[in-house]
């Protein structure tokens, strides 16, 4: 197993306002990571970013969960110590257009699109903020309520979310997003179940903040079954885990 052990202090770098890691946590959906990308490559290149784009794979056999992965995503890139600014993206979602949605690294975290009740789709963090919420919690497995948990975490940590560049879901058509059928065939599956957890993590941050320091990064356990450059590309890291 692997626990998150994190360098004490922040990556420095010669220049830091051009240094971006992606974080696209998957499961089976290579039709969609080959469209994402050469997407993605385009717009950083266009906005002169130097990035790494870390793809992180569930290849177990249980549910899906988009909240573990992308605090594997997170703790992984810090040990490569590249970069401390973030992007993470859902799949299945991207512009269409180079300028649409800025991936520039931010100081905090901002929402850049998905829905305005929860903190999905695609946002930036950088990595103080991320940490001060011990990142997100790693129980929530199948559909939903992970990015709305999230929205708690920062609340309770005084983030102010960055919606300035905010574009809401499916109100332009520059931006492809696509829900596919296992997508919602797990939803109808966990949506109810994953409500009620939601509702007992957030009456246990507001008892004690305890129960968010005891659930996240410091607490996000994964076997790495395989790590390599996709398509032979030093810039994108694919990694396979087994979340447990």
């Amino acid at each position: 197993m692997r626990v998150s052990d994190l360098p004490t202090n922040p990556i420095q770098h010669s220049n830091y306002s051009d240094k971006i890691c992606i974080i696209i946590p998957i499961r089976n959906r290579e039709a969609q990571l080959e469209e994402i990308v050469p997407r993605l490559e385009e717009i950083l290149t266009f906005q002169g970013l130097d990035y790494r784009i870390y793809i992180v794979e569930q290849a177990d056999n249980g549910m899906f969960n988009l909240g573990k992965l992308t605090n594997v995503g997170f703790i992984e890139s810090q040990r490569d110590g590249f970069s401390d600014y973030y992007v993470k993206t859902d799949v299945d979602i991207f512009p269409l257009t180079n300028d649409l949605i800025e991936y520039t690294p931010y100081s905090g975290v901002r929402h850049l699109y998905g829905h305005r009740h929860s903190l999905g789709g695609i946002f930036s963090f950088d990595r103080v903020s991320f940490i001060k919420t011990n990142g997100h919690s790693n129980e929530y497995f199948g559909w939903g309520w992970e990015d709305v948990d999230f929205l708690e975490r920062l609340s309770i940590c005084n983030i102010v979310i960055d919606k300035s560049n905010f574009v809401e879901r499916r109100t332009n058509q520059f931006i492809h997003d696509a829900i596919t059928k296992e997508h919602e065939n797990t939803k109808n599956e966990t949506y109810s179940i994953n409500r009620k957890l939601l509702n007992l993590k957030i009456n246990s941050y507001k008892e004690s903040i305890e129960g968010m320091l005891n659930d996240g990064l410091n607490s996000c356990k994964y076997d790495i079954i395989e790590r390599y450059n996709y398509k032979n590309n030093r810039k994108i890291i694919r990694i396979e885990v087994d979340v447990g």
